[in-house]
């Protein structure tokens, strides 16, 4: 079985686990076998939260108390959900819409230009994915924004792990 010694980082609360020795009989050569910050390796306990849940006190292996533990839960779910964020972002970035016969870009530079549409309803050319440049007539506007908008709910509504 392997031994693994407990480290923390420098004014963080983060434990790294090291092979310290690959059997038992190592661990007591090397003089280790009493050392607290030294665990079997069934014993290492997974991440919760991004952080350990034990940590090192006065040289010791101790448990994360359950107010500090619930600090690490919020901040790593605060974190998840602005991850989540940009990457529904970023997805609509790299997303197109059709309308018509054509394919119409979503990246930022679009966006910005079809909420201005929105905002002035009035016939405007707009260029599609291809390059293309395409009128669309202020009687087709509604259509063209519906379907935009349309695939930004789409893009949005499934979960991103």
């Amino acid at each position: 079985m392997n031994f693994y010694k407990a480290s923390q980082e420098i004014d963080k609360p983060f434990i790294t686990w090291d092979l310290w020795a690959k059997s038992e009989e190592q661990l007591i050569a090397m003089e280790e076998n009493e050392n607290p910050l030294i665990l079997p390796e069934n014993e290492v306990p997974q991440n919760q939260f991004g952080v350990c849940p034990m940590k090192i006190d006065e040289g010791v292996l101790v448990l994360r108390d359950e107010v500090e533990m619930q600090g690490y839960e919020i901040e790593y779910n605060q974190r998840k959900t602005l991850i989540t964020a940009a990457k529904r972002a970023n997805i609509i970035k790299a997303a197109e819409f059709v309308y018509g016969a054509h394919s119409y870009p979503m990246h930022n530079a679009a966006q910005m230009r079809y909420n201005a549409v929105a905002a002035s309803p009035k016939g405007i050319d707009m260029m599609t994915v291809n390059g293309d440049i395409v009128n669309i007539s202020s009687g087709n506007l509604p259509g063209f924004l519906d379907a935009y908008y349309n695939k930004i709910i789409e893009v949005t509504n499934y979960t991103i792990e």
